[in-house]
């Protein structure tokens, strides 16, 4: 009895990690479809910073010629699920580079607004020296974002991605210091 239980212990931790290096080769491979000449490298960042609701699972350095990324794939929680992102800052003029979105499942009447792209290009050359912050009507900042009408929380899904990737980014900056 206590051998089986063993065994079902070992290929469950063995399943495990074959499931994480799938996932992981997957981002890898994302990126390379993306940038296919560039040189892409795995790197470590501050965990701590994550929450419950808004967490990074991978960040990479995208090093292409005279363009330097860093990439953080991030899951945040929106109206229904988690809104998983791909948030790309410009380490050269230190901005946000672009917002992707990399699945969701928001209900289709608001939260699908996401799914057109519209909402997450107003993130684009976004400068790192403030975090993103949602407003209703117009936006008077240039790190304020106006939400999706009826999508708030979708809205606020998508800033909260954008403000640990900032911060993530911060955090490694300043270790490098």
């Amino acid at each position: 009895m206590k051998k089986k239980r063993i065994i079902a212990l070992v290929s469950l931790i063995a399943i495990s990690l074959a499931v994480l290096s799938l996932t992981m080769e997957y981002k890898n491979e994302y990126l390379a479809s993306i940038y296919p000449e560039a040189n892409i490298v795995e790197t470590s960042f501050d965990k701590n910073l994550n929450s419950k609701n808004c967490f990074a699972e991978y960040v990479y350095e995208v090093h292409l010629g005279n363009r330097d990324l860093d990439c953080y794939f991030i899951k945040s929680m929106g109206y229904k699920d988690f809104v998983y992102y791909m948030v790309e800052i410009n380490n050269i003029d230190e901005s946000i580079e672009t917002v992707r979105l990399i699945d969701e499942r928001e209900t289709e009447d608001y939260g699908g607004y996401i799914r057109e792209g519209w909402f997450l290009e107003r993130f684009q050359n976004m400068p790192l020296s403030h975090p993103a912050k949602i407003v209703k009507m117009h936006k008077e900042n240039d790190y304020e974002i106006v939400a999706i009408t009826g999508a708030t929380i979708t809205s606020h899904s998508a800033t909260e991605a954008v403000n640990l990737a900032i911060e993530i980014h911060h955090k490694k900056a300043a270790t490098l210091r």
